[in-house]
């Protein structure tokens, strides 16, 4: 168990004298504590862990206090009975997490192909995005250490040529990896591919490495 697994209402009630531990002084310590032990369930449990709230949908009816993962994967809180109100309405919602994954698992995420796959797959909520590593071609520029380690070049390096290393590179650039996105996910990400892409990669960015260009295909 956490040293910050806390629960402040039993806390206050061991604290609490014998002789004062009556109905009416345990309900005074606990509505004094309440909003002490919301941000404590809040941090370390919504943001530290992760949400598993069931998904906002139009046709259920909310009351206070629930709360439902929208599709900016965020967490909404109601804090008025509704019914199909948006959660970013702000006279019946509260962000109360920007973001439905724990950050203790956040933080493992990173740019290789297995880590990478299952966070695509946790942030989009579905199971069938994949990445496919593209062969790198030979037809790019490589500068080794000594020249059995270095890509030809049309000229010899002379230093005394104006063009022994030439300023207009007329190759075409290679995606180093492709993300593969279900059809049927890829379209409820946007109106159009640019915006379904730009939404791909909003996450995908982040775990990129510098110098790594990809692309994204629905399949």
């Amino acid at each position: 168990m956490s040293i910050f697994t806390v629960n402040f209402s039993g806390l206050w009630k061991n604290l609490t004298p014998p002789v004062l531990r009556k109905p009416v002084h345990q309900a005074w310590g606990d509505v004094l504590l309440e909003p002490v032990q919301y941000l404590r369930d809040l941090t370390f449990n919504d943001y530290a862990d992760g949400s598993s709230y069931s998904p906002y949908t139009g046709t259920t009816t909310y009351v206070t206090g629930d709360r439902a993962i929208y599709t900016n994967r965020g967490v909404y809180e109601s804090i008025s009975g509704s019914t199909n109100v948006l959660p970013t309405d702000t006279n019946y919602w509260n962000l109360v997490n920007s973001n439905y994954i724990g950050v203790r698992e956040r933080v493992k995420y990173n740019a290789q192909k297995m880590g990478f796959e299952h966070g695509l797959n946790r942030w989009f909520q579905c199971t069938g995005i994949y990445i496919n590593n593209n062969p790198i071609l030979n037809t790019g520029l490589l500068m080794g250490n000594t020249g059995a380690y270095s890509s030809a070049l049309s000229n010899t390096s002379n230093p005394t040529s104006a063009s022994y290393l030439i300023n207009n590179y007329s190759g075409s650039t290679t995606n180093c990896y492709t993300i593969y996105v279900p059809t049927a996910v890829y379209n409820g990400l946007g109106v159009t591919n640019i915006e379904r892409e730009n939404v791909v990669r909003s996450f995908a960015d982040n775990y990129n490495l510098a110098g790594m260009i990809y692309n994204v295909v629905a399949y």
